[in-house]
């Protein structure tokens, strides 16, 4: 997962804001930037990065506080902010709240239309979830985003990026389902009950 939200191949004020800094940015940085962008739309962005950094120091209460603020602003860096509260709550050892968060992400993502740019939450929630060793639930995230893919179809899109999704995903489905010692013959489809909404059930 980017720790640096990837929005840079547009010229923005804040991307030139990082450009002119000349070096890897730091938390006091990111947060800089995002006061000198206060109210503009890549405010949430700034935020998130400046989280990312404080979470690498270890400060993993302030990177959620961060990332919290981050998330109020809605849309696509709202979004990359939720996986990360579910990342540091998994750090902080609060697992149930982290559950409850990833839930609420996949509720507000399936009663979305699919777009092409969801495809990397799905992508970031399963590596999330692997690091704190959350297989089942990362093996549901991964089958949802295989069958996202397929429902952007006809949607603005990378093609080539789509690909490195799918061939990703596949990647990871097969190394979970290793994990979870699910035999190959298993129906894919993740089941209506699946543990990305309602928590873990034995295979």
């Amino acid at each position: 997962m980017n720790e640096v939200s990837a929005a840079d191949a547009v010229s923005t004020p804040y991307s030139a804001f990082l450009k002119d800094l000349g070096h890897e940015p730091s938390a006091h940085e990111c947060r800089t930037g995002a006061a000198e962008h206060s109210g503009a739309a890549e405010e949430p962005r700034a935020l998130s990065d400046a989280g990312w950094y404080t979470a690498r120091e270890g400060r993993y209460e302030d990177a959620l506080v961060l990332f919290h603020r981050a998330a109020e602003f809605g849309g696509a860096f709202a979004r990359d902010a939720q996986v990360a509260i579910v990342d540091q709550l998994f750090a902080l050892e609060r697992a149930p709240e982290a559950e409850a968060a990833q839930r609420a992400l996949r509720d507000e993502l399936d009663a979305r239309l699919a777009e092409f740019s969801d495809l990397r939450v799905f992508d970031d929630m399963v590596e999330v979830l692997c690091d704190h060793e959350q297989h089942e639930t990362a093996l549901a995230w991964c089958q949802a985003g295989l069958d996202r893919i397929t429902a952007t179809t006809g949607t603005p899109r990378n093609e080539a990026e789509v690909e490195q999704y799918r061939h990703g995903m596949l990647l990871d489905r097969g190394f979970l389902r290793d994990q979870l010692d699910i035999p190959l013959a298993r129906p894919l489809s993740a089941p209506p009950d699946d543990p990305a909404r309602t928590g873990p059930r034995p295979w």
